[in-house]
């Protein structure tokens, strides 16, 4: 706010004095004008009331919003779809710049908004907003909307807190004149009208199952045959439950738990034997405040994602205290304490932790990865041990594939190699940049991570071999904190 007050004044003085030469109006960059990056006369006088007034939108969020929030500017409702891009992806640059939050990716956005059939320029209510914060682990929706008073515009953004679904704040804005608009609005007419004549912008239906607990309400969705529909479970208590494979009849199916308190998140914990969940084909499984406990004499992993599946771990989800004593030949029965993902999809978001969770007989105690993909966005994968490789993580198969992005990975122990990460031939590991922690032998405390078969990779193992393709490469860097083999990287074998 600081910086706008200071521009507009010097824009005031600018105008002031050069009164005389000022008869045309002022041209409109062919690019965005950001109010941080003008730094000559020329440039004030280029500036759009648009542009301000999203700069100064910006700094009231930065105000009101807590620092460090997981936020999604999700849409800005408005008669033009090219100027509602224009904003989110520009509100989207402000606040990923200002590096005091943690930004959702708009490509992100636009796959959930292709699945769930809502426009980014259309309206979305508030419970159809905060499940998509949800779905995301967000903490912080923004969402505003544009409208025309006279030949002016009136804009307006607000903050939701996805937890308590109160307004963190909101920021209304008048605006007398901006070329900017005007031209966007032009280009747009065409498909402004067309969208118009063709009726309601659909939006994203979040339907509450029918069923007394949680099992009744899992197979009241499994006898449902919608398409592309959102059903979302509220748990409000404690509940021990049999192994229950998630399914549905529909296609593209998004389903998610959560705690009612995020305060207090409840646990489900494993009666009998095998997978708690095993998340089927085209379901993607959402997870958030809940905690999913097995126990010490399982026969599994406590959680399975099967081909084409997806689960999501959101913050304030747990995946623990689970033991997978199968000893059968096949690694994807032996494999796997917390999660057996084959060919499906795991993703885990800030604050999700997997822990305390062991696979007696085979790989992987923590996540065993078999021909799927495992995105970690952040989170903590700590105390799980394995008899072989992967304490933390264990990638195999053609296709297994780890994206590692941010999170820590400590404390996990392998009876043989890789006592964080283990990954196999043909199996694909990749640390973007800095992101993320894996601990060495050499850290402090429980932080290490450790492998029993010396020197096979305490930290990470990778098998270089006839075909092998990991991305690992020797020397690499794992934690830029630390050096040496504190920092993670041990031997390649």
């Amino acid at each position: 706010m600081k910086k706008i007050k200071a521009l507009i004044i010097a824009f005031t003085i600018l105008i002031t004095v050069f009164t005389g030469s000022c008869a045309s109006n002022p041209s409109v960059s062919t690019h965005p004008v950001t109010v941080d990056n003008v730094s000559s006369a020329t440039s004030l006088a280029t500036i759009d009331a648009l542009d301000i007034t999203i700069r100064e939108a910006s700094d009231y969020l930065n105000d009101n919003i807590p620092r460090g929030n997981r936020i999604v500017i999700l849409n800005i409702e408005s008669n033009s779809s090219d100027l509602s891009d224009y904003i989110i992806d520009e509100l989207i640059a402000n606040a990923v710049n200002d590096r005091l939050f943690s930004v959702v990716d708009r490509q992100q956005l636009e796959a959930i908004r292709a699945e769930q059939n809502f426009q980014l320029s259309g309206e979305v209510d508030d419970n159809e907003a905060l499940a998509i914060g949800r779905f995301f682990g967000a903490q912080t929706i923004v969402s505003g909307a544009v409208n025309r008073l006279g030949s002016d515009h009136r804009i307006r953004i607000r903050a939701l807190d996805v937890q308590t679904a109160e307004v963190q704040g909101q920021f209304n804005r008048n605006i007398v004149s901006s070329q900017i608009i005007t031209s966007l609005v032009l280009n747009d007419r065409n498909i402004s009208q067309a969208s118009s004549q063709a009726g309601t912008i659909p939006t994203v239906s979040v339907i509450t199952p029918q069923g007394n607990n949680l099992v009744q309400q899992i197979v009241w969705i499994g006898n449902q045959g919608g398409n592309s529909a959102t059903y979302e479970i509220v748990v409000n208590n404690d509940e021990n439950i049999r192994p229950t494979i998630i399914s549905t009849r529909g296609q593209n199916t998004t389903i998610i738990i959560r705690s009612e308190n995020p305060a207090t998140p409840r646990i489900i914990q494993l009666s009998g034997q095998g997978h708690l969940f095993s998340v089927s084909a085209n379901i993607t499984l959402i997870l958030q405040d809940i905690i999913l406990r097995g126990h010490n004499n399982n026969t599994g992993a406590l959680v399975s994602v099967e081909t084409s599946g997806v689960l999501i771990l959101n913050s304030g989800t747990k995946i623990t205290m689970n033991t997978n004593t199968n000893n059968q030949s096949a690694d994807n029965q032996r494999g796997g304490g917390g999660i057996l993902v084959i060919r499906g999809t795991l993703e885990m978001n800030d604050g999700a932790e997997i822990s305390g969770n062991t696979s007696s007989n085979g790989r992987g105690g923590g996540i065993y990865i078999s021909e799927g993909t495992f995105n970690m966005n952040n989170g903590t994968i700590t105390g799980n041990s394995s008899r072989w490789a992967g304490g933390g993580i264990g990638i195999f198969g053609s296709g297994g594939i780890f994206n590692m992005n941010n999170g820590i990975i400590s404390g996990n122990i392998s009876g043989s190699n890789g006592g964080g990460v283990a990954a196999g031939e043909n199996a694909v590991f990749v640390k973007s940049g800095n992101g993320g922690i894996i601990f060495g032998i050499d850290a402090v405390g429980t932080q290490a991570n450790r492998a029993n078969m010396v020197p096979f990779g305490h930290a990470v193992s990778t098998e270089y071999g006839g075909g092998c393709n990991n991305t690992v490469q020797p020397n690499q860097v794992l934690n830029t904190r630390l050096s040496g083999r504190a920092a993670g990287w041990d031997v390649l074998w």
